[in-house]
């Protein structure tokens, strides 16, 4: 990008160690994210001499990425509403975690990252997050300002089922069990900090506080999610335009 090399190599040091941050953040609030292992090498460039290179590796996750969802699968008896209480917990994730597309700058949700693994009677049971891309990027906003977003793309999962002959009925459980899983988890990162409040408050305590560190994003992270209402949140899902009463309600 026409940096100096050495400032360039420190940016590549200081991306790695986000990375990693992040990932750790991830396993404080007990989020389904697969580790990382890194890999680190050297190649010397003509002109330039030596300079590091990182790759990242993890082991592979077997599943459909929610967004890929063969159409036929919307048809089985269960499958959009044990789908839709898992996309409430995927929701939740990306949301806390301030996901932020650096393209159009809403929410990273249910885009490739989150894989869902079948389970009895081959119906979704177990999700997981291939990766927490954009984590960090939105600290501050209120989760009820860029849940609208997620229910957008609930909403397509909705009409995929009915365009497959789910009724109405079906489609009114999946959106309660969004909401429930949605609120759920949420309430799960709340009693996590009131339970342990300096063990989470403290993974960054070491850093220095900078507007933009990851300090201080932490910190906006933590403080989104005690500031949160739940019930708040419940309400805009319930009153949603894009999940109007024809569309499942």
């Amino acid at each position: 990008r026409g940096v100096p090399r050495e400032q360039a190599i420190w940016e590549t040091f200081q991306y790695r160690d986000y990375v990693f941050d992040r990932l750790r953040a991830a396993a404080l609030l007990d989020l389904p994210v697969p580790p990382l292992n890194l890999i680190e090498l050297q190649e010397d460039i003509p002109g330039l001499g030596p300079i590091p290179v990182f790759l990242f590796d993890r082991q592979y996750v077997p599943g459909i990425a929610t967004d890929k969802i063969p159409p036929a699968l919307y048809r089985q008896s269960g499958f959009i509403t044990r789908l839709s209480r898992l996309l409430g917990i995927a929701a939740a994730i990306s949301l806390v975690l301030g996901r932020e597309s650096p393209r159009t700058g809403d929410v990273l949700f249910d885009d490739g990252d989150e894989v869902i693994q079948m389970g009895k009677e081959n119906l979704p049971g177990h999700l997981v997050i291939t990766d927490i891309t954009g984590a960090f990027s939105d600290w501050s906003t209120p989760l009820k300002e860029l849940l609208p977003h997620c229910l957008s793309h609930l909403k397509r999962h909705l009409d995929r089922a009915r365009e497959m002959g789910v009724d109405q009925e079906n489609l009114r459980e999946a959106i309660y069990g969004f909401t429930n899983a949605l609120i759920g988890e949420i309430t799960r990162y709340k009693e996590l900090l009131r339970d342990r409040p300096s063990h989470l408050r403290g993974l960054f305590a070491d850093r220095p506080q900078e507007p933009g560190g990851v300090r201080s994003r932490w910190e906006g992270v933590l403080h989104r999610i005690e500031m949160t209402d739940t019930d708040e949140l419940r309400r805009i899902v319930a009153e949603s335009p894009e999940l109007s009463p024809s569309e499942g309600q």
